[in-house]
Protein backbone atom coordinates (compact mmCIF):
# COMPACT_ATOMS: atom_id res chain seq x y z
CA UNK A 1 0.00 0.00 0.00
CA UNK A 2 1.28 3.53 -0.76
CA UNK A 3 2.03 5.83 2.18
CA UNK A 4 -1.01 7.59 3.66
CA UNK A 5 0.34 11.01 2.67
CA UNK A 6 0.49 10.02 -0.98
CA UNK A 7 -2.74 8.11 -1.57
CA UNK A 8 -4.02 7.84 -5.11
CA UNK A 9 -6.85 10.07 -6.21
CA UNK A 10 -9.64 8.44 -8.16
CA UNK A 11 -10.26 9.56 -11.71
CA UNK A 12 -14.03 10.12 -12.09
CA UNK A 13 -13.95 9.32 -15.80
CA UNK A 14 -12.39 5.88 -15.50
CA UNK A 15 -12.73 5.22 -11.77
CA UNK A 16 -9.03 4.27 -11.75
CA UNK A 17 -6.44 5.38 -9.19
CA UNK A 18 -4.13 8.22 -10.19
CA UNK A 19 -1.38 10.34 -8.70
CA UNK A 20 -1.85 14.10 -8.55
CA UNK A 21 0.46 16.94 -9.56
CA UNK A 22 0.21 18.25 -5.99
CA UNK A 23 1.65 15.01 -4.62
CA UNK A 24 4.62 15.11 -7.01
CA UNK A 25 5.31 18.78 -6.30
CA UNK A 26 5.17 18.46 -2.51
CA UNK A 27 7.42 15.43 -2.55
CA UNK A 28 10.16 17.31 -4.42
CA UNK A 29 9.81 20.49 -2.35
CA UNK A 30 9.87 18.58 0.95
CA UNK A 31 13.05 16.73 -0.02
CA UNK A 32 14.83 20.07 -0.54
CA UNK A 33 13.18 21.96 2.32
CA UNK A 34 14.11 19.29 4.87
CA UNK A 35 17.79 19.18 3.91
CA UNK A 36 18.72 22.76 2.92
CA UNK A 37 19.53 25.68 5.20
CA UNK A 38 18.91 29.13 3.68
CA UNK A 39 18.83 31.88 6.34
CA UNK A 40 15.94 34.20 5.43
CA UNK A 41 14.38 37.01 7.45
CA UNK A 42 11.05 38.76 6.98
CA UNK A 43 7.88 37.50 5.32
CA UNK A 44 9.68 35.40 2.73
CA UNK A 45 10.54 31.85 3.76
CA UNK A 46 12.80 29.10 2.48
CA UNK A 47 9.96 26.94 1.16
CA UNK A 48 8.74 29.66 -1.19
CA UNK A 49 12.24 30.05 -2.64
CA UNK A 50 12.51 26.28 -3.12
CA UNK A 51 9.09 26.10 -4.78
CA UNK A 52 10.25 28.71 -7.29
CA UNK A 53 13.45 26.74 -7.98
CA UNK A 54 11.43 23.56 -8.57
CA UNK A 55 9.27 25.47 -11.06
CA UNK A 56 12.41 26.72 -12.82
CA UNK A 57 13.82 23.20 -13.07
CA UNK A 58 10.61 21.60 -14.35
CA UNK A 59 10.26 24.24 -17.08
CA UNK A 60 14.00 24.69 -17.80
CA UNK A 61 13.56 28.33 -16.93
CA UNK A 62 15.89 30.94 -15.48
CA UNK A 63 15.35 33.16 -12.46
CA UNK A 64 14.53 36.06 -14.77
CA UNK A 65 11.98 34.21 -16.91
CA UNK A 66 10.26 32.43 -14.02
CA UNK A 67 9.89 35.45 -11.74
CA UNK A 68 8.49 37.47 -14.63
CA UNK A 69 5.98 34.84 -15.76
CA UNK A 70 4.61 34.00 -12.28
CA UNK A 71 2.90 36.40 -9.87
CA UNK A 72 3.22 35.07 -6.30
CA UNK A 73 6.94 34.38 -6.30
CA UNK A 74 9.90 36.29 -4.87
CA UNK A 75 11.27 39.00 -7.15
CA UNK A 76 14.35 38.36 -9.24
CA UNK A 77 16.59 40.36 -6.89
CA UNK A 78 15.37 38.40 -3.84
CA UNK A 79 15.88 35.05 -5.53
CA UNK A 80 19.44 35.86 -6.52
CA UNK A 81 20.20 37.31 -3.08
CA UNK A 82 18.90 34.34 -1.10
CA UNK A 83 20.32 31.63 -3.35
CA UNK A 84 23.74 33.20 -2.91
CA UNK A 85 23.37 32.48 0.82
CA UNK A 86 23.76 28.77 0.10
CA UNK A 87 26.98 27.47 1.57
CA UNK A 88 29.21 25.71 -0.97
CA UNK A 89 30.86 23.48 1.63
CA UNK A 90 27.44 22.54 3.06
CA UNK A 91 26.24 21.45 -0.38
CA UNK A 92 29.31 19.28 -0.90
CA UNK A 93 29.09 17.71 2.54
CA UNK A 94 25.36 17.03 2.30
CA UNK A 95 24.88 16.28 -1.40
CA UNK A 96 24.32 12.57 -0.64
CA UNK A 97 21.63 13.35 1.95
CA UNK A 98 19.84 15.73 -0.42
CA UNK A 99 19.85 13.30 -3.35
CA UNK A 100 18.81 10.24 -1.34
CA UNK A 101 16.44 11.78 1.22
CA UNK A 102 13.33 10.64 -0.65
CA UNK A 103 14.67 7.77 -2.76
CA UNK A 104 17.03 5.74 -0.57
CA UNK A 105 14.19 3.35 0.36
CA UNK A 106 14.51 1.83 -3.13
CA UNK A 107 17.87 0.35 -2.10
CA UNK A 108 18.19 -2.35 0.55
CA UNK A 109 21.02 -1.93 3.08
CA UNK A 110 23.52 -4.76 2.92
CA UNK A 111 22.58 -5.68 -0.65
CA UNK A 112 25.17 -5.73 -3.44
CA UNK A 113 24.51 -3.42 -6.41
CA UNK A 114 26.29 -2.49 -9.61
CA UNK A 115 27.68 1.06 -9.64
CA UNK A 116 29.10 3.46 -12.21
CA UNK A 117 31.20 6.61 -11.80
CA UNK A 118 31.47 9.17 -14.57
CA UNK A 119 32.02 12.84 -15.38
CA UNK A 120 29.60 15.20 -17.08
CA UNK A 121 30.43 18.66 -18.44
CA UNK A 122 28.27 21.79 -18.69
CA UNK A 123 29.44 24.32 -21.32
CA UNK A 124 30.58 27.71 -20.01
CA UNK A 125 30.83 30.74 -22.30
CA UNK A 126 31.94 33.48 -19.91
CA UNK A 127 35.34 34.69 -18.81
CA UNK A 128 37.32 33.09 -16.03
CA UNK A 129 37.36 35.18 -12.87
CA UNK A 130 38.78 34.77 -9.40
CA UNK A 131 35.39 33.41 -8.35
CA UNK A 132 35.26 30.46 -10.74
CA UNK A 133 38.77 29.88 -12.11
CA UNK A 134 39.38 26.94 -9.75
CA UNK A 135 36.38 25.05 -11.14
CA UNK A 136 36.61 25.69 -14.87
CA UNK A 137 37.63 22.49 -16.63
CA UNK A 138 39.32 22.60 -20.03
CA UNK A 139 38.30 19.85 -22.43
CA UNK A 140 37.76 19.01 -26.08
CA UNK A 141 35.69 21.62 -27.90
CA UNK A 142 31.96 21.02 -27.58
CA UNK A 143 29.08 23.38 -28.32
CA UNK A 144 31.55 26.09 -29.38
CA UNK A 145 33.57 26.19 -26.17
CA UNK A 146 36.52 24.52 -24.46
CA UNK A 147 35.53 25.69 -20.97
CA UNK A 148 33.18 23.64 -18.79
CA UNK A 149 31.84 23.22 -15.31
CA UNK A 150 32.37 19.52 -14.59
CA UNK A 151 30.62 17.17 -12.17
CA UNK A 152 31.56 13.68 -11.01
CA UNK A 153 28.61 11.42 -10.24
CA UNK A 154 28.01 8.07 -8.55
CA UNK A 155 25.15 6.06 -10.03
CA UNK A 156 23.42 2.75 -9.34
CA UNK A 157 22.97 0.95 -12.67
CA UNK A 158 20.74 -1.93 -11.55
CA UNK A 159 17.52 -2.06 -13.55
CA UNK A 160 14.61 -0.21 -11.85
CA UNK A 161 16.99 1.13 -9.17
CA UNK A 162 18.97 3.62 -11.25
CA UNK A 163 19.67 6.40 -8.77
CA UNK A 164 22.27 9.16 -8.57
CA UNK A 165 23.71 8.81 -5.06
CA UNK A 166 26.26 11.62 -5.11
CA UNK A 167 27.49 14.48 -7.27
CA UNK A 168 30.65 16.56 -6.77
CA UNK A 169 31.99 19.58 -8.68
CA UNK A 170 35.19 18.78 -10.54
CA UNK A 171 38.40 20.56 -9.61
CA UNK A 172 41.25 20.56 -12.17
CA UNK A 173 43.81 19.75 -9.47
CA UNK A 174 41.99 16.61 -8.28
CA UNK A 175 42.69 13.34 -10.09
CA UNK A 176 40.15 10.70 -11.07
CA UNK A 177 41.42 8.55 -8.19
CA UNK A 178 40.31 11.24 -5.70
CA UNK A 179 36.69 11.05 -6.86
CA UNK A 180 36.75 7.24 -6.95
CA UNK A 181 38.00 7.16 -3.34
CA UNK A 182 35.31 9.64 -2.26
CA UNK A 183 32.50 7.64 -3.89
CA UNK A 184 33.75 4.40 -2.35
CA UNK A 185 33.32 6.07 1.05
CA UNK A 186 29.79 7.16 0.05
CA UNK A 187 28.82 3.57 -0.80
CA UNK A 188 30.20 2.41 2.54
CA UNK A 189 28.37 5.17 4.45
CA UNK A 190 25.05 4.08 2.89
CA UNK A 191 25.69 0.51 4.05
CA UNK A 192 25.57 -0.83 0.49
CA UNK A 193 27.73 -3.58 -0.96
CA UNK A 194 29.30 -3.58 -4.39
CA UNK A 195 28.75 -6.29 -6.95
CA UNK A 196 30.91 -4.48 -9.47
CA UNK A 197 32.06 -0.95 -10.28
CA UNK A 198 31.96 0.02 -13.98
CA UNK A 199 34.19 2.91 -15.07
CA UNK A 200 34.71 4.35 -18.52
CA UNK A 201 37.97 4.58 -20.43
CA UNK A 202 38.79 7.94 -18.83
CA UNK A 203 39.55 6.11 -15.56
CA UNK A 204 42.09 3.79 -17.18
CA UNK A 205 45.14 4.88 -15.17
CA UNK A 206 47.69 3.39 -12.79
CA UNK A 207 46.38 5.35 -9.80
CA UNK A 208 42.75 4.30 -10.23
CA UNK A 209 43.50 0.62 -10.92
CA UNK A 210 45.96 0.42 -8.01
CA UNK A 211 43.45 2.09 -5.66
CA UNK A 212 40.68 -0.35 -6.61
CA UNK A 213 43.00 -3.33 -6.20
CA UNK A 214 44.15 -2.19 -2.75
CA UNK A 215 40.54 -1.59 -1.66
CA UNK A 216 39.55 -4.99 -3.11
CA UNK A 217 36.79 -3.46 -5.26
CA UNK A 218 35.41 -5.62 -8.11
CA UNK A 219 35.61 -3.51 -11.25
CA UNK A 220 35.50 -3.39 -15.05
CA UNK A 221 37.40 -0.69 -16.99
CA UNK A 222 37.88 -0.65 -20.78
CA UNK A 223 41.54 -0.38 -21.78
CA UNK A 224 43.13 2.09 -24.17
CA UNK A 225 44.52 0.67 -27.37
CA UNK A 226 48.10 1.95 -27.27
CA UNK A 227 51.47 0.35 -26.83
CA UNK A 228 52.88 -2.55 -28.84
CA UNK A 229 52.07 -5.18 -26.22
CA UNK A 230 48.46 -4.02 -25.74
CA UNK A 231 47.81 -3.89 -29.50
CA UNK A 232 49.11 -7.47 -29.82
CA UNK A 233 46.80 -8.66 -27.03
CA UNK A 234 43.76 -6.99 -28.59
CA UNK A 235 44.39 -8.44 -32.06
CA UNK A 236 43.20 -11.84 -33.20
CA UNK A 237 39.96 -13.72 -32.76
CA UNK A 238 38.34 -15.50 -29.86
CA UNK A 239 37.59 -14.25 -26.35
CA UNK A 240 40.39 -14.86 -23.86
CA UNK A 241 42.02 -13.78 -20.60
CA UNK A 242 45.57 -12.50 -20.28
CA UNK A 243 47.69 -10.33 -18.00
CA UNK A 244 49.13 -6.91 -18.68
CA UNK A 245 51.53 -4.70 -16.75
CA UNK A 246 51.37 -0.91 -16.87
CA UNK A 247 55.02 0.05 -16.51
CA UNK A 248 56.09 2.56 -13.90
CA UNK A 249 59.47 3.24 -12.32
CA UNK A 250 58.15 3.33 -8.78
CA UNK A 251 55.10 1.05 -8.81
CA UNK A 252 54.11 -0.93 -11.93
CA UNK A 253 50.52 -2.17 -11.99
CA UNK A 254 49.58 -5.63 -13.24
CA UNK A 255 45.99 -6.53 -13.99
CA UNK A 256 43.89 -9.24 -15.58
CA UNK A 257 42.84 -8.41 -19.13
CA UNK A 258 39.62 -9.79 -20.59
CA UNK A 259 39.49 -9.65 -24.40
CA UNK A 260 35.87 -10.08 -25.49
CA UNK A 261 35.24 -10.84 -29.15
CA UNK A 262 31.88 -9.97 -30.69
CA UNK A 263 30.68 -10.37 -34.26
CA UNK A 264 28.81 -7.69 -36.21
CA UNK A 265 26.69 -10.16 -38.22
CA UNK A 266 25.71 -7.51 -40.73
CA UNK A 267 24.76 -4.83 -38.19
CA UNK A 268 25.40 -1.32 -39.49
CA UNK A 269 26.66 -2.85 -42.73
CA UNK A 270 29.62 -4.57 -41.05
CA UNK A 271 30.61 -8.22 -41.06
CA UNK A 272 33.68 -8.62 -38.90
CA UNK A 273 34.94 -9.56 -35.46
CA UNK A 274 35.43 -6.73 -32.94
CA UNK A 275 37.64 -7.11 -29.86
CA UNK A 276 36.92 -5.23 -26.63
CA UNK A 277 39.55 -5.16 -23.88
CA UNK A 278 38.60 -4.75 -20.22
CA UNK A 279 40.48 -4.52 -16.95
CA UNK A 280 38.68 -7.04 -14.71
CA UNK A 281 39.20 -7.61 -11.01
CA UNK A 282 37.29 -9.45 -8.28
CA UNK A 283 34.83 -11.14 -10.66
CA UNK A 284 34.74 -14.60 -12.16
CA UNK A 285 32.30 -14.14 -15.02
CA UNK A 286 32.06 -15.47 -18.54
CA UNK A 287 33.01 -13.16 -21.39
CA UNK A 288 29.44 -12.51 -22.50
CA UNK A 289 28.40 -11.50 -18.98
CA UNK A 290 31.36 -9.10 -18.68
CA UNK A 291 30.38 -7.48 -21.97
CA UNK A 292 26.65 -7.25 -21.13
CA UNK A 293 27.14 -6.00 -17.56
CA UNK A 294 29.50 -3.28 -18.74
CA UNK A 295 26.93 -2.18 -21.32
CA UNK A 296 24.53 -1.36 -18.46
CA UNK A 297 27.00 1.36 -17.45
CA UNK A 298 25.57 3.52 -20.23
CA UNK A 299 22.49 4.05 -18.04
CA UNK A 300 24.50 6.83 -16.41
CA UNK A 301 24.64 8.60 -19.79
CA UNK A 302 20.83 8.46 -19.89
CA UNK A 303 20.73 10.14 -16.48
CA UNK A 304 22.71 13.06 -17.93
CA UNK A 305 20.24 13.46 -20.80
CA UNK A 306 17.36 13.46 -18.33
CA UNK A 307 19.21 15.96 -16.15
CA UNK A 308 19.51 18.32 -19.10
CA UNK A 309 15.70 18.32 -19.37
CA UNK A 310 15.32 19.44 -15.75
CA UNK A 311 18.22 21.87 -15.34
CA UNK A 312 17.44 25.52 -14.53
CA UNK A 313 19.06 27.93 -16.96
CA UNK A 314 21.70 30.35 -15.80
CA UNK A 315 24.63 32.36 -17.12
CA UNK A 316 25.94 33.04 -13.62
CA UNK A 317 29.62 32.68 -12.81
CA UNK A 318 28.71 31.44 -9.31
CA UNK A 319 30.13 27.96 -8.75
CA UNK A 320 27.79 27.15 -5.88
CA UNK A 321 24.67 28.28 -7.75
CA UNK A 322 25.50 26.06 -10.72
CA UNK A 323 26.33 23.19 -8.36
CA UNK A 324 23.00 23.66 -6.57
CA UNK A 325 21.15 23.54 -9.89
CA UNK A 326 23.02 20.32 -10.77
CA UNK A 327 21.89 18.75 -7.48
CA UNK A 328 18.27 19.83 -8.06
CA UNK A 329 18.19 18.39 -11.58
CA UNK A 330 19.57 15.04 -10.36
CA UNK A 331 17.14 15.06 -7.44
CA UNK A 332 14.14 15.40 -9.76
CA UNK A 333 15.20 12.27 -11.62
CA UNK A 334 15.65 10.37 -8.33
CA UNK A 335 12.23 11.36 -7.00
CA UNK A 336 10.58 10.51 -10.31
CA UNK A 337 11.98 6.99 -10.01
CA UNK A 338 10.95 6.78 -6.34
CA UNK A 339 7.37 7.74 -7.22
CA UNK A 340 7.36 5.23 -10.07
CA UNK A 341 8.66 2.60 -7.64
CA UNK A 342 5.86 3.39 -5.15
CA UNK A 343 2.93 3.68 -7.54
CA UNK A 344 3.76 2.10 -10.89
CA UNK A 345 5.03 -1.32 -9.87
CA UNK A 346 2.15 -3.83 -10.16
CA UNK A 347 1.64 -6.43 -7.45
CA UNK A 348 2.82 -9.72 -8.91
CA UNK A 349 4.98 -12.73 -8.21
CA UNK A 350 8.68 -12.53 -8.95
CA UNK A 351 10.97 -9.49 -8.89
CA UNK A 352 9.46 -6.04 -8.62
CA UNK A 353 9.02 -4.36 -12.01
CA UNK A 354 8.32 -0.69 -12.78
CA UNK A 355 6.05 0.17 -15.71
CA UNK A 356 7.87 3.36 -16.73
CA UNK A 357 5.81 3.83 -19.90
CA UNK A 358 2.89 4.62 -17.58
CA UNK A 359 4.79 7.48 -15.95
CA UNK A 360 7.28 9.12 -18.27
CA UNK A 361 9.82 11.61 -16.94
CA UNK A 362 8.44 14.30 -19.26
CA UNK A 363 4.98 13.84 -17.74
CA UNK A 364 6.45 14.18 -14.27
CA UNK A 365 8.06 17.51 -15.22
CA UNK A 366 4.76 18.67 -16.77
CA UNK A 367 2.93 17.89 -13.51
CA UNK A 368 5.47 19.91 -11.52
CA UNK A 369 5.23 22.92 -13.83
CA UNK A 370 1.42 22.78 -13.98
CA UNK A 371 1.14 22.79 -10.20
CA UNK A 372 3.69 25.61 -9.94
CA UNK A 373 1.51 27.72 -12.24
CA UNK A 374 -1.60 26.93 -10.18
CA UNK A 375 0.13 27.61 -6.88
CA UNK A 376 1.94 30.80 -7.89
CA UNK A 377 -0.45 31.98 -10.64
CA UNK A 378 0.62 32.84 -14.15
CA UNK A 379 0.83 36.51 -15.06
CA UNK A 380 -2.16 37.35 -17.30
CA UNK A 381 -1.57 41.12 -17.60
CA UNK A 382 1.66 42.80 -18.62
CA UNK A 383 2.02 46.55 -17.89
CA UNK A 384 2.37 48.58 -21.08
CA UNK A 385 4.10 51.90 -21.68
CA UNK A 386 1.28 53.61 -23.58
CA UNK A 387 -2.36 53.37 -24.60
CA UNK A 388 -2.76 52.64 -28.33
CA UNK A 389 -4.07 55.54 -30.43
CA UNK A 390 -7.61 55.08 -31.73
CA UNK A 391 -7.63 54.53 -35.45
CA UNK A 392 -10.34 54.88 -38.01
CA UNK A 393 -10.57 51.16 -38.84
CA UNK A 394 -10.47 49.95 -35.26
CA UNK A 395 -12.22 51.16 -32.13
CA UNK A 396 -10.36 50.97 -28.89
CA UNK A 397 -12.23 49.04 -26.20
CA UNK A 398 -11.35 50.04 -22.70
Amino acid sequence: MPPAAYQFKSNPATNCPSISEKTCFRRVVSALDNTLQIPIRGKLNQRKVIETVVGMASNQGSIHSTTNSLVNVPCETSMRHHLQKLDFDFLQENNVEILTSDAISILNPGTAYKFAIDFTLDPYYGNQTQENCDYIVRSQKKKSTNDFYGYATLYVINKNRQLTLSILPMHPEFSSAYYVAYFLDVIKSLNLKMEVLCLDRGFYSKKVIKLLQICDVPHIIPVKRHGKRMIELLDGRGSRFDTYTMKDRKCPVTFRLAVVTTYSKGKRGKNKAINYGYVVFGIDWKFKKIFNIYRTRFAIESSYRMRNRSKPKTSSKSVKLRYFYAIVSMLLKNIWLAIAWDYFSPIQTGPRVIILRAFRFEWFLDLLWNYTKKLRKVRTRIPSYRVPIERSRYSYVK
